[in-house]
Formats: structure tokens, sequence, C-alpha cells
């Protein structure tokens, strides 16, 4: 882990081909690197957030077989073995939800989460075989070079499979039911990484096969932006800590995919930007609220009160995470925000209507999460619940770090 990191911080300060490492198995460019950081940087946090659970030598391996499979999707060079890590990732995720999840209801979780996942893959599992078939090879380099470019139709089974990874309002069943099972570590790298699937498949596949456009792309922008409205309306009538930061996901996956269908070098630029600072965001809260769930027991905001009095330092770093989340600046999620409403407005000017709602719900709903559990009244018995957990500095550093993100915003031009 720590010879990826750094190696993406060797890529950012020098300059990288677009192709640095490519052969039959492995390809690895700008936008595999920064996928590989985060990856890495995700993986340890989770393992410093899990506190007894290092003990267990099945769940340590779980988060590490989830590492190496993630590292193995933003490296592969071929569409099979893209498609066997990009349903291999979950596998180590079911493990840890059925193993060490809270509720007995982690078993119609999971269930849900395969059905939703290996249904929607099909699709993109024929389309491959398909073009296997025809080019008698399944390296993206030679697809790229000698494909035509996929008609609406079959663009249309290709990005369902990702939409549903991503996942866009509407097919997103599976993930709260998933994050409120999972434990802290789950929750982590489900949000932090597997989530990052979706978006980089579908900007990988749009590289190697041309994205057309035209009406699919209308629609989707729509169903995408629409969507995360949606999303953001539902988080505020969350009173679960894990399914408010679940639903915040799917509205932030709805930007990403905004960005990433306006094909301009600025909604990439932005997506990779929010993806990344997303991926450590949204970690960040995942493991605060798993701490907020040590103190009080219960996940619900209407029994957590009064952590500005219970704990100082988790009440700061939770503020930190909220205002990040809702794009603060100078943190790296208001520059991916701005990035985001430029790239909308360059697609469609009916966008920024949705699009500037969604950034007023995320600050409401952001202010939610933090008013709601670090004010009003709490038990006296909590008093004596002022320790600092190990795993919070680690959760500072992120949050220390997303906000000097913008001092390296080079390293995710991807064009």
């Amino acid at each position: 882990m720590l010879l990826i990191m750094g190696l993406g911080v060797f890529a950012c300060l020098t300059e990288v081909p677009l192709m640095s490492l490519y052969n039959g198995w492995i390809l690895v460019d700008q936008l595999s690197l920064v996928m590989f950081m985060l990856t890495c940087l995700v993986g340890l946090l989770s393992l410093s957030c899990s506190g007894p659970s290092l003990k267990s030598a099945g769940f340590v391996g779980c988060v590490v077989m989830s590492t190496m499979a993630s590292l193995g999707f933003f490296s592969s060079a071929g569409l099979f073995f893209f498609f066997i890590f990009f349903e291999a990732g979950l596998v180590p995720l079911v493990g840890l939800i059925l193993g060490w999840g809270y509720q007995p209801e982690r078993l119609q979780a999971c269930l849900c989460l395969i059905l939703y996942t290996v249904v929607g893959s099909l699709p993109l599992l024929g389309v491959i075989c398909w073009h296997f078939l025809e080019y008698c090879s399944d390296t993206m380099i030679i697809l790229k070079c000698n494909s035509n470019s996929l008609s609406w139709g079959v663009w249309l089974f290709v990005i369902l499979s990702f939409l549903v990874k991503m996942p866009v309002f509407g097919v997103h069943g599976w993930l709260p039911k998933a994050h409120v099972e999972a434990p802290a570590a789950g929750s982590m790298i489900l949000a932090g990484v597997l989530l990052k699937f979706g978006c980089y498949g579908l900007m990988r596949l749009m590289w190697c096969f041309g994205w057309s456009g035209g009406f699919l792309g209308d629609l989707l922008v729509s169903v995408g932006v629409w969507g995360g409205v949606m999303s953001s309306l539902i988080c505020l009538v969350q009173s679960d800590l894990k399914s408010l930061i679940a639903y915040s996901s799917i509205s932030h996956m709805s930007l990403v995919l905004v960005g990433i269908l306006s094909c301009s070098g600025l909604g990439w630029n932005g997506s990779l930007l929010m993806m990344f600072c997303h991926g450590l965001s949204s970690p960040v809260l995942f493991g605060l609220a798993n701490y907020v769930y040590y103190i009080y027991q219960s996940r619900s905001m209407m029994v957590c009160k009064g952590l500005l009095c219970i704990n100082p330092l988790l009440c700061f770093l939770l503020f930190s995470g909220s205002v990040i989340g809702m794009g603060c600046p100078p943190s790296g999620n208001f520059f991916s925000e701005v990035m985001m409403v430029g790239s909308g407005c360059l697609f469609s000017w009916y966008l920024v209507l949705p699009m500037g709602l969604m950034g007023l719900l995320s600050a409401a709903y952001s202010l939610y999460l933090f008013s709601s559990v670090s004010h009003g009244g709490y038990s006296s018995s909590l008093k004596s619940s002022l320790a600092v957990f190990p795993g919070l500095v680690c959760l500072a550093v992120c949050c220390y770090w997303l906000f000097l993100l913008c001092l390296g915003l080079d390293f995710f031009c991807v064009n």
C-alpha cells in the first residue's frame, strides 16, 4: 500500500505520460494512479478505525482482499479481468457484513446487494463477450484502435451496470441497507472505493469505445441531476446517521455522473477530483459515526445528542467532516463542485437550477447532521465517555489533507 501511495506522490511531483505503464495485463495512467492512492488510503483508514475487530484475522483478511481486488480493477488492461475484479470487490464486503454486521437484517442486506449488483452486471458481461468474439481480443487499447462506437442500445446495457454500482437514484435500494448493516470498515470501503467502481468503469469504457451521446446522454444526465436532488431531500428526513451519509453519497455520485457525461475536460477533471475527495470525506464521516455509536450505543439522531459536551474533539471533527462534505472552501470538495456546475452549464443551461438546488440541500443536510448530534440534552451516564479514540488521529489528518488538497489540483487533470 505504501509503495502504491509513493508512486502516486511521485506522479504528482513529476510529469507522467498518458499511458505510463502498459502491457497485456496492466494499464496504469493518471486516472489509475489517483484511484490507487485513494484505495490505499481508505484501506489504511478503515483498519485504523476498526478497534477490537483488528484482533480477528478474518476481518483484516477481508479488508486486505477488498483492497487488492480494487487495485486489480483499477489496473486491468483486459475487459475480462476488468469484469472479474469489478465483481470480486464485493465478495469481501459481503463477508464483512455477514461476519461483523450489527443486526440480523444483515442477511437481507447482503441478498439485496448481491441481486442488484450481479443482475445489473450481466449486460456488461454480455457486451464484453460479444466484443471478444467480434475482435478476438479483450485488450482495451486494441479495442480502442479497432472497434467502432457502440450504438445507443448497447451503451444502455453497458451503463446500466455502472449506474447500479455508483449508484444513482432509482437503482440505489441496496446501498442504504448495506451501509446500515455493515461494520465501520465495510462502510468506509464501500463509500470510499467500491462506489467509485461505477464511475471509473464508465470513464474507462467511454475512453475505450467512444461515447456517442445524443438522446441517451441527455436522458442519463437528467436522471442523474434530478436523482441527486431527490437523494438530498431524502437526507433531510433521515434519523439514522449512517443512512443519512449513505444517501448523501448517492447525491454526490449523481454529480460525478453529470460531469462524466458532459464529455468535457472540465467535467472529467472535476469528476476525478470529486471521486477522490468524496472517497476520503465519506469514510471520515462513517468513521466518526462509528465513534458516535460507541458512545451512545445507537445511531438514531433522536438519541445521539449533546456530543459537544461529551466529547468536544469528536464534535469538532464531525463539524470538519460536515463542512467538507457540503463543499466549504478551500476544501477539494468545493473545487470539484465548482467544476461540476461549470461542466453542467457547458452541457445545458437548464441544469443550473437543479445543480444549484443540490448545493443548497447539501449544505442543509450537512448542518442538520452536525447540529442534531452536537446539541441537545444528554444522559449524565455518558459524561465519562471522554476517551480520545486512536482512529481519530487518522480521521483528523484526512480532514486536514482535504482542506490542503486545493494546492495539488494539477494531479487530477486527466486530459
